[in-house]
C-alpha cells in the first residue's frame, strides 16, 4: 500500500477532514469541469501539494508547457516597464521566444480547477500552477 496523506481544507470558516488518500494512486484534473489530465507522483507539504501532470491530449500539455515557461519567466521580472505599450511589447516578444500564445496563458491561469480523487470526492484546488517538467502545484 502506497504512503497515505491526511489534508485538511478551511472552508466558510470552518474546517472539514478532506481525505486520506493513497499518494501512489493517479488523481483526476479537471479544468472547468472537463477532465484534462491525471495526476501521478503526487506529493503534499502542508499547505502545497504537487504532482506529475499526464496530460489526456499531448497537444494541449505541450501548449501548458509552454505556457508555464512563459510565466516562470513573467513571474522573475520585476524589472518590465511601466509604459503599457512597452509591457505589451515585452511579454509579445517573450511570448513569442516561449512559442505560446496568451490564449495558452490564460488556459493555464483561469477556469475553474478541480481534482478528483480517488474516493470519487471532486475538491476545488486554488493557486494551481504550471511549474514546467509537466509538473503541476496547488493548495487544497
Amino acid at each position: 500500500m502506497g504512503r497515505r496523506v491526511e489534508s485538511w481544507r478551511r472552508s466558510a470558516g470552518a474546517t472539514f477532514y478532506a481525505h486520506a488518500m493513497d499518494l501512489g494512486t493517479p488523481m483526476q484534473l479537471y479544468r472547468d469541469q472537463q477532465l484534462v489530465a491525471l495526476i501521478t507522483s503526487y506529493s503534499y507539504d502542508q499547505p502545497w501539494a504537487s504532482g506529475r501532470v499526464d496530460d489526456l491530449d499531448p497537444d494541449r500539455g505541450a501548449r501548458s508547457e509552454r505556457a508555464a515557461a512563459y510565466l516562470q519567466w513573467f513571474n522573475t521580472h520585476e524589472d518590465l516597464p511601466e509604459d503599457d505599450d512597452a509591457y505589451d511589447e515585452v511579454c509579445a516578444h517573450e511570448m513569442a521566444r516561449h512559442g505560446t500564445t496568451s490564449a495558452d496563458v490564460d488556459w493555464c491561469t483561469g477556469g475553474t480547477w478541480t481534482i478528483r480523487t480517488r474516493d470519487g470526492i471532486d475538491n476545488r484546488v486554488y493557486s494551481l500552477d504550471f511549474i514546467t517538467d509537466h509538473r503541476i502545484q496547488w493548495r487544497w
